[in-house]
C-alpha cells in the first residue's frame, strides 16, 4: 500500500471518521466506507479487508486497535478470504494480532475452527488477555473446539478467577465432547471466588447427563460446611439424572436431615425425584432422548 494512502486511512480512523470514499476500481484511492452494520457488499470491501489485516500486523503502529470496527464489518462480509488472511496471524507472538485476529475469527463461528490448534497454543499465553480471548473464541466454535478439551481443564486452575471461569464457560458450550471436564468443574464449586463457582454451577448444568464422571466429587460436595455449595451439588446430581444413582443414599440423607438448610434439603428431594430412570424415561421424553445414548455408552 502507498505510504500516503496508508496515512490517509490512519487519519481517518484517529477521527473516527471511517475511510473516505473512492472511485470504484482506483487502487490508488482510499478504499469507500463501509454502510452502518455492513449491510451491503462494495466492489472495494474485499482490498479493504486486505488494507485493513495490513495495519493490524504493523508491530510498531499504535492506530491497529482502533480498526477494529472497520475490520469486524470486512470480516463479515468477506467470510472466506478473512480465515485465509487470518488464521496464520492467531499464531503470531505479537498479543494484540493474536487477540484481534482470534476475535475476528469467532465472529465467524464454527466455519473457522481450523483455528482451534492455534487458539489451544494461546491458551498457554503469558498474558491473560490472550488466553481469555482464545478461550471465547473456542466457545463460540462449540463442539468443534473438543480438541481445546484437554488444555480447557488445566486453565480450570489458572491463577485468575477470570480465566478460570472462561475455562468452564467454554467447556460447557463444547458439550458432551467435554464430559471428561465435569470432576474438574465439580471441584470450582469450592472456588473462592463466588462467580466462578457460578459458572461452574452452570457449566455443571450444561452437562447434564453427560457430567456423569462428576458423581463422586459431588457426593463429597454434599458433606461439606457451606449450605450454598451443598446446594449446588444436589441440585448438580439432579441434572445428572439416573446417572447418578450413586448419590441416592447421601442425597437421603440430606433430605431427611432436620437440621439441614432448608434449601438444600429441598434441592436434595428435587434431584432424588430425577434419579428415577422410569421417570425420566417417561415423563421426560426431551431428557430422555439424551439420556438413552449415555446409558448405552455407559453399558459399553
Amino acid at each position: 500500500m502507498a505510504r500516503s494512502t496508508l496515512c490517509a486511512l490512519l487519519v481517518g480512523l484517529a477521527l473516527g471518521a471511517g475511510l473516505a470514499p473512492a472511485a470504484h476500481g482506483t487502487d490508488a484511492e482510499d478504499p469507500p466506507r463501509l454502510p452502518l452494520g455492513c449491510a451491503e457488499r462494495s466492489p472495494e470491501t474485499a482490498r479493504t479487508l486486505r488494507q485493513l489485516v495490513g495495519i493490524l500486523t504493523q508491530p510498531d503502529d499504535p492506530m491497529r486497535i482502533a480498526i477494529w470496527d472497520r475490520l469486524k464489518c470486512a470480516i463479515l462480509l468477506h467470510p472466506d478470504l478473512a480465515r485465509r488472511l487470518l488464521l496464520p496471524l492467531v499464531g503470531s507472538s505479537d498479543p494484540i494480532v493474536r487477540a484481534m485476529a482470534a476475535k475476528a475469527l469467532g465472529n465467524l463461528g464454527p466455519e473457522a475452527a481450523a483455528a482451534v490448534p492455534g487458539l489451544v497454543a494461546m491458551l498457554r499465553a503469558e498474558d491473560e488477555n490472550s488466553r481469555l480471548i482464545a478461550a471465547q473464541t473456542l466457545a463460540r466454535f462449540g463442539p468443534r473446539s473438543e480438541p481445546a478439551v484437554d488444555t480447557l481443564i488445566e486453565a480450570l486452575d489458572d491463577e485468575s478467577p477470570r480465566m478460570r471461569r472462561a475455562a468452564a464457560l467454554t467447556l460447557a458450550h463444547i458439550g458432551p465432547g467435554a464430559a471428561r471436564a465435569a470432576a474438574p468443574i465439580a471441584r470450582q464449586l469450592r472456588d473462592p471466588h463466588p462467580q466462578v463457582r457460578g459458572t461452574a454451577s452452570y457449566a455443571l448444568q450444561e452437562l447434564a447427563h453427560h457430567g456423569y464422571d462428576a458423581v463422586p466429587v459431588l457426593i463429597e460436595l454434599l458433606g461439606d460446611s457451606d449450605p450454598a455449595l451443598r446446594r449446588s451439588a444436589a441440585g448438580a446430581l439432579g441434572n445428572i439424572g439416573p446417572l447418578a444413582e450413586d448419590a441416592r443414599p447421601a442425597l437421603a440423607a440430606v433430605h431427611d436431615d432436620p437440621d439441614e438448610n432448608e434449601n438444600v434439603r429441598r434441592a436434595a428431594g428435587a434431584a432424588l425425584g430425577r434419579l428415577d430412570l422410569r421417570g425420566a424415561l417417561v415423563t421426560e421424553r426431551e431428557e430422555a432422548a439424551h439420556l438413552l445414548p449415555v446409558l448405552v455408552e455407559r453399558m459399553s
